[in-house]
């Protein structure tokens, strides 16, 4: 069996409702479109939490939060937890991820397996990053998924050289806010009369926001919007660069290549909270999913439920790798696609009540409505929420897209049948040991980590 070369992209926070495959009206993302014509596309595909470290564990394990427990920002993922690098490693695959979020480079474990991590912005020193965030910071020439995309190609052609196939995990922020598109991008959606100037000012910290210390009007939240879509269509110009090398390079089929985002975001949509962490609504939770290896999969557009729990399994089955772990309750979408073997609900958890930003900042916020673990249920038809306070909260989908009418009083009933679910699932989740506590982090790690809004 010749083994693929395997790409697992993962556009950090963009949402599935800013994408025309998912909905969207605007015509922002024409190359994803164009690879989505030959491509497995997940219409309901989900997260298993809201942040970047849960759901990357979740994605590198096939673990969920419960099971990996990698939920707190001083976790560190276990080390007898198998990771796909790690088994592609040993398989004879080169290793190799290009990131730029903190969060997934070395010191909390998810660098594990990866022969090498490139960490863009930990290579500041470096005379050309130096150079490329002086043009993008400065005078907004290119954009943070070029830099991202060059340094893979690099890795792609030395394995080219090397005939060794190889697993390249690429994580780009450029849908992550605070947004920063190149020119020509940064004004193409804004209004006249309102630069890119004046809501990148607009664009507060999270937690500033949050806390009440710095409001934000609906109008900067309506241009904060266009320049996500400014940001994904940046985006998706890249990706459509990067797909046209790997034609050019003559490997295009022979890759295993999937294309996903690890949460969403929120825009005020609930409670007025700006960012991710803390909730578990479908902005979110519901992600995009699309797989092309035309070797394996076929077109086709899927409403059954899935996972990113899936994606562990299904590279494994791409090349050939049976994983006899019990702890897995993903299984590869190759599978769930000719058995018609969907999901009858996904879980998200929030294990953690990440807090940590709020008490260095605003040590007088009242974290209460914040301060709880949370597990959420989502079927086809609805949406259900429980939190460590008692609180719950349950949506029709269907009927409330955007989940604003609580039906727990009125659907005892459903809110009933879905909590029963979701106890049997816990009840029999496999667990595994506690992942470990990490040292504090650095003074540098702080820095990008608070660039982020996280410290």
């Amino acid at each position: 069996m010749e083994k693929p070369n395997i790409i697992l992209m993962v556009m950090d926070s963009a949402r599935h409702d800013h994408m025309p495959l998912y909905g969207y009206s605007k015509n922002i993302t024409p190359n994803i479109d164009e690879f989505a014509k030959d491509a497995a596309v997940f219409e309901n595909a989900f997260t298993t939490s809201n942040w970047t470290l849960p759901t990357h564990a979740s994605i590198f394990t096939g673990l969920y939060p419960s099971q990996h427990n990698v939920n707190a920002m001083d976790s560190i993922l276990g080390k007898d937890i198998p990771t796909i690098a790690g088994i592609l490693q040993k398989e004879g695959y080169e290793t190799i991820s290009v990131i730029m979020n903190p969060w997934l480079g070395k010191g909390f474990g998810l660098d594990k397996g990866f022969s090498v991590v490139d960490d863009v912005a930990e290579k500041r020193n470096n005379f050309f990053v130096k150079v490329y965030y002086k043009l993008l910071k400065t005078f907004g020439f290119l954009g943070r998924a070029f830099l991202i995309n060059y340094i893979a190609k690099k890795h792609v052609d030395d394995c080219l050289k090397k005939e060794k196939p190889f697993f390249l995990f690429l994580n780009y922020m450029d849908a992550h806010y605070k947004f920063e598109p190149p020119i020509p991008y940064r004004s193409k959606y804004l209004p006249k009369g309102i630069s890119y100037g004046q809501i990148k000012k607009a664009s507060v910290i999270e937690h500033e926001h949050n806390a009440g210390k710095k409001a934000i009007s609906e109008q900067d939240l309506d241009n904060i919007n266009l320049l996500l879509d400014s940001s994904i269509e940046y985006l998706d110009f890249e990706i459509g660069r990067l797909f046209n090398f790997l034609k050019e390079r003559g490997i295009f089929d022979n890759t295993l290549i999937i294309l996903t985002s690890d949460h969403g975001d929120l825009f005020c949509e609930h409670k007025n909270w700006l960012g991710h962490r803390h909730f578990l609504y479908e902005e979110l939770i519901r992600i995009p999913l699309l797989i092309r290896y035309p070797k394996l999969f076929g077109a086709s557009r899927t409403k059954g439920i899935v996972q990113i729990t899936d994606i562990f399994p299904t590279i494994l089955d791409a090349v050939g790798v049976k994983e006899e772990s019990k702890a897995l309750l993903g299984k590869s979408l190759i599978k769930r696609i000719k058995e018609k073997d969907f999901l009858k609900f996904a879980i998200a958890e929030q294990p953690v009540a990440v807090l940590d930003v709020y008490k260095n900042h605003h040590p007088d916020f009242d974290v209460t409505p914040i301060n709880s673990k949370q597990r959420a249920i989502r079927t086809l038809k609805y949406e259900y929420i429980l939190s460590s306070d008692g609180k719950d909260e349950l949506y029709n989908i269907e009927e409330d897209p955007k989940e604003t009418k609580n039906l727990v009083e009125q659907r005892k009933d459903i809110r009933d049948a879905l909590k029963g679910l979701m106890d049997e699932w816990l009840d029999k989740l496999p667990k595994l040991d506690k992942a470990k506590s990490k040292e504090e982090a650095s003074e540098e790690m702080k820095k990008r980590l608070g660039e982020l809004g996280y410290f």
